[in-house]
């Protein structure tokens, strides 16, 4: 595709209009192949397919539709032509713009553009941090150690007694507000540890005593903070139905529990497991702290003008996905705000600010990869799809094959390259641990606390009920 012209001229700070023509020569072409595509498609009386003259084409489909065909087979590869040859690093196209267009004239068209903004970096070499202080209680360790033991429990029948502390509990609830609206209708809950119960409060209390198919109806009160508006602050009949229940039976913690985990021959040796495990949690999160303080700082030393327009349309976008996933979660912002006690403006506000600080730390840490000759290799990339794989449970190769497909994996890799860049400030400001490991200073997001147990005896787990397989 030959461009007869192309030229640009910067509106504002991070903005251009960029400029371009198609000679009149390959616009021609372009028509030809539309209205043959259209003869081809439309079937007349008397006209032998792929035979139908234009004029009547025209009339059949519309000079509009054609003109249109031919805009949209036109418009992406004159756009590509048109930036290479202009050699702008574009971020963003905010409009596209036909100017004029036919059948004998040139493809005329405009397009703004949004540039990659100059970053003047301030001072990041400088930045220093404190070495985290990590200790580990003996108490956290025995609460790890507890949530194998519940992991690992059996739950039976319950023999000659009622309900007590600890046992396990599940069936149907009916809540209806004194004084409220109608009662909602009964729904099913899974089961608990009565103790242990965040749904409904001193609930847990009532059912003490009580067995198999029978009702409680204690009147509760629910604190002003409840999490659900609609009952936070009220006083309401809460209905329980026991469809079933279950004793929690623990196993001893000694030396046969330690061996049922895995590779341990003692108590005392998966109680350092636990520690170290929880250890390396400790400070992967302090160092996650750290370098995004780190990070924060760098930005704020550093120049970076980001035109309004790209906050605006990012924002704009980063909301049309808020409203997606609440949508998903089958509820609306408007339910979504009530439940922060928010406005649209107050969340309007919040998204804008956090856009702003993206899209800033996003060049700074572009350019400070730049800067230090930050890259990316092909091992290191393929250890991180394999992260990102096994955090979103599908194999490396399906993944790495759709982001291929998607023409994603060079996003990948920038983003990688943009964490290397954050690493290397964590890296030089003294704050990592000298017996901190590649394993401490990863810091793909982790789940809760107690994930770091998880996997132990996962394979040697009690074939009876469990908690979670209670329906």
């Amino acid at each position: 595709m030959q461009l007869t012209h192309v030229s640009h001229e910067q509106l504002e700070p991070g903005v251009v209009l960029l400029e371009a023509e198609v000679g009149a020569e390959d616009v021609a072409s372009v028509f030809r192949q539309v209205y043959n595509d259209f003869s081809k498609q439309v079937r007349l009386p008397g006209f032998r397919k792929g035979k139908v003259p234009r004029e009547i084409l025209q009339q059949r489909v519309g000079r509009d539709a054609i003109r249109q065909e031919a805009i949209n087979r036109l418009a992406q590869p004159a756009y590509e032509a048109a930036l290479e040859q202009s050699g702008l690093e574009t971020v963003e196209q905010v409009s596209f713009e036909v100017v004029e267009i036919d059948e004998s004239i040139p493809f005329h068209f405009k397009t703004k553009l949004v540039t990659r903004p100059p970053v003047l970096l301030g001072d990041y070499e400088s930045l220093w941090a404190e070495k985290p202080e990590i200790e580990i209680s003996d108490e956290q360790v025995q609460e790890q150690l507890e949530t194998l033991r519940r992991r690992h429990a059996q739950y039976l029948p319950l023999e000659g007694r009622s309900l007590q502390y600890g046992d396990l509990v599940w069936g149907t609830l009916q809540v209806t507000v004194l004084g409220g609206p109608e009662p909602e209708k009964p729904s099913a809950v899974r089961p608990f540890i009565i103790g242990d119960n965040g749904m409904v409060p001193s609930l847990d209390e009532f059912l003490l005593g009580h067995g198999e198919d029978e009702t409680v109806e204690p009147i509760v009160t629910y604190p002003d903070d409840f999490p659900e508006k609609n009952l936070a602050g009220t006083s309401a009949r809460a209905r329980f139905e026991i469809e079933g229940c279950r004793e929690q039976q623990l196993p001893d913690l000694d030396d046969e529990f330690a061996t049922q985990m895995g590779e341990f021959s003692t108590l005392e040796e998966l109680r350092s497991e636990i520690r170290r495990a929880l250890e390396q949690h400790a400070v992967s999160a302090a160092m996650k702290s750290i370098e995004a303080d780190l990070v924060r700082q760098a930005v704020d030393r550093s120049v970076v003008t980001i035109p309004e327009v790209l906050t605006e349309r990012r924002s704009h976008r980063r909301l049309e996905e808020i409203e997606s996933r609440l949508k998903e979660q089958q509820t609306t912002l408007e339910a979504y705000l009530e439940s922060l006690d928010s406005t649209l403006d107050d969340l309007k506000s919040k998204v804008r600010d956090q856009v702003a600080f993206e899209t800033r730390k996003q060049y700074v840490l572009e350019e400070i990869a730049e800067k230090e000759q930050v890259l990316v290799t092909e091992d290191e990339l393929s250890e991180h799809v394999r992260k990102m794989a096994k955090a979103m449970r599908e194999s490396p190769a399906a993944l790495r094959k759709r982001l291929q497909e998607t023409d994603s994996l060079d996003i990948f890799r920038g983003q990688l390259r943009k964490e290397k860049a954050a690493r290397l400030l964590l890296q030089r400001s003294g704050a990592v641990p000298e017996a901190a490991d590649e394993d401490d200073l990863d810091l793909t997001p982790v789940d809760e606390l107690g994930s770091f147990v998880e996997d132990i005896g996962a394979e040697n787990a009690p074939a009876g009920l469990q908690a979670e397989e209670v329906t």
